[in-house]
C-alpha cells in the first residue's frame, strides 16, 4: 500500500556483537542499503542488548545517535532497567529520538515522550511454539497501553505499534484487537485471500515467470 512504511534495526553487528563500537564500515554498509528503502522507512531503531547497562553504554550511544544521518528518524530500544533514568529521557529529547514502549516480562518500560512519535512494541516470551493462533489473552496488557496512547494523542504526530507472533499467539489478531480497543477499524481477515500459490519464497523474486 501507498501508506506502508518500513521500520529497521540497527543490525546486531553494531548493537550487539560490538556494544555500540560500530566500525565505519559496518555503518556505511548498513546506511548504503537502507538507503534504497529511504522513502518509505518510518524510523531506525537502535535496539539495546539486555547485558549493555547504562554506566557502560551510555557514552557509546550517545555517540552513535550524534553521528547517525539526520534525514532518519530514530528510536532507541532498552533491554535493561538501568537505562529508565531522567538524564536518558532528556538526552534522547534533545536529539528527538524516540524511547521505545515496551510490554514486556522483563523490563518496565517508563511511557516517557522523547520524540514527536511513539514507538510501541508488544513482545512475548517465546513460550509459545504453535504460532498462527491467539493462544493466551492479553486484552488487560493492551488496554493499559491504550490508555497511555490516549493520555499523550495531543502531544504526537504519530504512533506506530507493533505485535510479536510470541506476545499471544498472533500478531495480526492482536493489532487488530487493539485497534479496536482504540476506537479504530478492525480488519476482516475472512476477507483477506492469499494468492493460490501462497507466500513466494525469497529467490522466486528474481524470476520473471512467477
Amino acid at each position: 500500500p501507498e501508506s506502508f512504511l518500513f521500520a529497521a534495526k540497527f543490525p546486531r553487528f553494531i548493537t550487539h556483537e560490538n556494544a555500540l563500537r560500530p566500525t565505519q564500515e559496518s555503518l556505511d554498509r548498513f546506511f548504503g542499503s537502507i538507503g534504497e528503502l529511504r522513502p518509505k522507512v518510518a524510523t531506525l531503531v537502535v535496539q539495546l542488548p539486555p547485558f549493555l547497562h547504562h554506566d557502560d553504554g551510555r557514552d557509546r550511544l550517545l555517540a552513535l545517535l550524534d553521528g547517525a544521518p539526520r534525514d532518519y528518524r530514530y528510536a532507541v530500544e532498552f533491554r535493561h532497567g538501568s537505562w529508565m533514568r531522567p538524564d536518558i529521557f532528556e538526552a534522547l529529547r534533545r536529539r528527538e529520538v524516540a524511547l521505545v514502549w515496551n510490554e514486556v516480562q522483563y523490563l518496565n518500560t517508563t511511557p516517557e515522550i522523547t520524540a514527536d512519535f511513539v514507538y510501541l512494541r508488544f513482545i512475548g516470551d517465546r513460550s509459545l511454539s504453535d504460532l498462527g493462533r491467539v493462544q493466551i489473552d492479553r486484552t488487560a496488557e493492551m488496554e493499559k497501553w491504550a490508555g497511555r496512547l490516549r493520555s499523550v494523542e495531543d502531544r504526537v504526530a504519530r504512533a506506530y505499534v507493533l505485535f510479536n507472533n510470541h506476545f499471544a499467539g498472533f500478531g495480526p489478531a492482536c493489532a487488530d484487537q487493539f485497534r479496536r480497543i482504540l476506537g479504530l477499524p478492525g480488519v476482516d481477515f475472512g476477507a483477506i485471500h492469499a494468492p493460490e500459490r501462497g507466500q513466494k519464497r525469497l529467490l522466486e523474486f528474481g524470476d520473471a515467470g512467477s
